[in-house]
This record gives C-alpha cells, structure tokens and sequence, in this order.
C-alpha cells in the first residue's frame, strides 16, 4: 500500500494555529456579544431623530438700579435694587419602540419652571 504524500508543507507551528484560534475567537466574540448591546442600549441615530423629542425654550429679565440720598450735610443713603426672572419650558418624548423606555411605552414629559429673585442694600456711609 502506498502512502500517499501531500503537496502542502507544514508552515504553522501548534503556537501559530493556537494564536490564530484565540484571535478568531475574540475577533468574533464582539459579533456574538452586540446583539444583547443593540437590544437593551437601542441607540440608532436616525430613529432617534425621527421618532425622539427634546425641546427646551424659556426667557429672562434682570433690572437693576440704585440710588443715592445726601442728608445732614455728612451722610449719604445709598439704596440698591435688582429683580429677575428666569423662565423655561420644556417638552420629551421617547418612543416605545427601542431603548431603555421600552418596557413603560415610551416616555412624555412637560416642564414648566420661573424663578423670581429680589435683591435689595441699604448702605448708609459717613464722609
């Protein structure tokens, strides 16, 4: 019987074909391990700008004024002033599609938020 020879020569040492093994298997782990990543993070971009909403807008006022009062030839009475506002309205949804508002249905938010400030100084100086 005769043994038949191959053509091929013997190139790759155990340490080679085992370096390639380990590179093959973490070259396609990252395949395997993104589908549970797309499912539970859900970021598509082209979605999110379709079917996502994120809009904010509001408003401000500051004033302020002083005013000065000379008496007793000596004494002035100087009276600070301010006032402010700061308004802002806002409004999100997120689908119920994807992402990590799945479970509830999605998302709807409406915000509504002023703040008021006064400031006053009453500063009494001696010359």
């Amino acid at each position: 019987m005769n043994k038949k020879t191959s053509d091929f020569n013997k190139v790759f040492s155990a340490w080679d074909i085992l370096v390639i093994a380990f590179g093959a298997m973490i070259g396609w782990g990252w395949v395997v391990s993104s589908g549970g990543w797309i499912e539970k993070g859900g970021v598509l971009p082209l979605c999110t700008n379709l079917l996502d909403l994120s809009v904010s807008n509001g408003n401000a006022f500051n004033g302020t004024g002083f005013i000065d009062v000379k008496f007793l030839k000596d004494f002035t009475l100087t009276i600070n002033g301010g006032v402010g506002l700061d308004e802002t309205r806002s409004k999100s949804m997120s689908n119920p599609y994807y992402g990590q508002f799945v479970p509830n249905g999605g998302n709807i938010s409406v915000a509504h938020g002023r703040t008021f400030f006064m400031n006053f100084q009453q500063i009494l100086s001696w010359n």
